[in-house]
């Protein structure tokens, strides 16, 4: 009997395990502007990641998605032409989820770290694009 159940706790910590790693590379997947941004800007693909887990916890399908659309929103903006730079600013002020520490990092000129803290890149995209006819 000890056997069995010996045997019937390993069968289901190995059904258990197996069911993690399925469900995270099932539904896991990054593209390919995450898995650049994974292996370039580490500190920022971090915070979003953050952020994504904060919205979703453990659905690593959904999880994975916003990762992936934050990732896309992030690279259009900084890869895009003719920035206007004092817009993107304001739109990620207004989205970060650490206002008074981007402040502040602003301020002391440390801009590409101000850039790494937690911030919506699908609402900055948004708040930049809405708000660029504007701008001049």
């Amino acid at each position: 009997m000890k056997k069995l159940l010996r045997k019937m706790k390993l069968d289901f910590r190995i059904l258990v395990l197996t069911s993690l790693f399925f469900n995270f590379h099932a539904f896991g997947q990054l593209n390919n502007d995450a898995k650049i941004l994974m292996n370039t800007g580490h500190d920022t693909y971090q915070s979003i990641r953050i952020l994504s887990l904060k919205k979703y916890g453990t659905n690593n399908q959904l999880v994975s998605h916003e990762i992936n659309k934050q990732c896309s929103a992030y690279w259009k903006l900084i890869n895009g032409n003719n920035i206007n730079n004092n817009l993107l600013l304001a739109a990620v002020s207004a989205n970060t989820y650490q206002k008074n520490k981007f402040e502040t990092l602003l301020k002391s000129g440390n801009i590409k770290q101000s850039l790494s803290l937690v911030i919506d890149w699908v609402k900055v995209a948004s708040y930049y694009n809405e708000n660029l006819p504007y701008f001049r």
